[in-house]
């Protein structure tokens, strides 16, 4: 049971964080296409952070951390 936990909390804190350098990826990226696009125009770009997703953005990311890190301390404190 041990193991699992350890697996499990480990694949959860993996998805959380893949999911949120994708976002944090596609979010530079998007900024990226108007700083060129509004530049190119002659125009004042926008603030990057306008386009950066924070933690909490998406629900999956915060939920996932916490489920993972709540497997993890579980298998510290298990017996077995």
């Amino acid at each position: 049971m041990r193991k699992v936990l350890v697996i499990m909390g480990s694949c959860f804190l993996l998805v959380s964080g893949m999911l949120y350098a994708v976002e944090r990826i596609l979010g530079f990226w998007r900024w990226s296409e108007e700083y060129h696009l509004v530049g190119s125009l002659g125009g004042n770009p926008a603030n990057p952070s306008n386009y950066m997703p924070s933690l909490t953005s998406d629900w999956f990311v915060p939920v996932f951390l916490v489920i993972g890190i709540t497997m993890l301390v579980s298998s510290v404190v298990s017996k077995h």
